[in-house]
């Protein structure tokens, strides 16, 4: 088990059991910022350093693993250590994602955006009164055969932001673990299988910003010998 302690805020495993309870239809795409005035680092990158929690929040709400990763990145003090980084994926479902990271930003973002068919939700880690809302909008096409009659109208409904139990992740992810132990249970929420996906994609985002900026293929029939 890897300690992706975001798999276990009672926000993003509401967001997660939300989306697949198909409450928002089809998800189209995830936006997620992660930004920050420093703290410069001089062994890593703002990839490394930062991504692995957008990384698993929009793995683990999607349900899936990305295809194709690409990355633009830059740097302030070292060339070889990126302080921005904008990073993008596609995922099989054909859903994709940009994940916005940085050590160079007036103001501290801990923002998520998953938008579907039938509603749109944000997450902001700062609200701490309410850090997710539902919105219920989109865009209403009526079927037709002629190009004409296909008139645009937008859905604007309420906007929710439901009560979630607030409990510390760290507490509820040790006790996943001990609890896995206990039981003898080889499945766990950040296993091995998870981990490892959040690493190629990060490798693939570190070699995309190094090739400027060419998009990385990711092969989905990749294995893992091991605990899922």
């Amino acid at each position: 088990m890897v300690g992706h302690t975001f798999l276990f805020s009672p926000r993003v495993q509401w967001m997660a059991d939300y989306v697949a309870e198909g409450k928002m239809g089809q998800v189209h795409y995830v936006t997620s910022s992660r930004l920050n005035l420093g703290k410069h680092n001089t062994v890593t990158n703002v990839v490394w350093d930062l991504c692995p929690h957008d990384f698993s929040i929009a793995f683990h709400v999607l349900d899936e693993f990305p295809v194709t990763v690409q990355a633009l990145a830059r740097s302030l003090v070292d060339p070889d250590i990126p302080d921005v980084a904008f990073v993008t994926m596609e995922f099989p479902s054909g859903a994709i994602a940009s994940v916005d990271v940085s050590w160079l930003a007036p103001k501290k973002i801990r923002n998520t955006v998953i938008v579907g068919d039938t509603s749109m939700i944000v997450y902001d880690d700062n609200d701490a009164e309410e850090p997710v809302k539902v919105y219920d909008k989109g865009l209403v096409l009526p079927e037709s055969d002629s190009y004409g009659e296909h008139q645009l109208t937008y859905r604007y409904g309420n906007t929710v932001a439901p009560h979630i139990a607030a409990t510390e992740p760290l507490w509820d992810e040790l006790g996943h673990f001990l609890s896995a132990v206990e039981r003898d249970e080889t499945e766990v929420l950040s296993g091995g299988r998870f981990a490892l996906e959040v690493v190629r994609a990060l490798e693939a985002a570190d070699q995309s910003w190094r090739q400027g900026g060419h998009p990385v293929t990711l092969d989905p029939k990749s294995t893992f010998v091991g605990a899922k």
